[in-house]
């Protein structure tokens, strides 16, 4: 972040919208900690449980320490479990219903600006690529 837009990040509502456990940390730790040292709330919508391995329950817990370490407080870390959302490669989610999650969750909120992947999920993750759409 330079200091043309550090003004644009100060004192706001962010939403981090990542579609597993650990994306946080993987591909947003330096974002996070960030705009943390500019005084920001963060917000962490986590699309699914990461259950791909079975493991789902034991990854958002992970989920919740990770945001914790990294300054988010953990009232503000929403994981998602829905049928249509689940983790794995082989598994197409809907942008609509992305959009849709994501909207309830501005709106309840109150959040100022939005986080996600780029086009290209960062990975070329299909999941990453569907927040990505979604969010749009």
């Amino acid at each position: 972040m330079n200091d043309d837009n550090k003004e644009q990040f100060s004192e706001n509502k962010i939403l981090l919208v990542i579609s597993h456990p650990d994306d946080e940390c993987m591909f947003f730790g330096p974002t996070l900690l960030s705009l943390q040292n500019r005084k920001n709330q963060i917000h962490v919508l986590c699309l699914s449980i990461g259950n791909e391995s079975g493991l789902g329950e034991l990854r958002k817990k992970e989920l919740e320490r990770s945001c914790i370490t990294l300054g988010i407080e953990v009232g503000n870390v929403y994981v998602i479990d829905h049928p249509l959302l689940q983790d794995g490669l082989n598994n197409n989610w809907d942008p609509s219903l992305i959009s849709d999650i994501i909207n309830d969750y501005v709106i309840t909120h109150r959040i100022d600006t939005i986080i996600t992947f780029d086009e290209k999920g960062v990975s070329s993750h299909p999941n990453h690529i569907a927040a990505f759409k979604g969010a749009r």
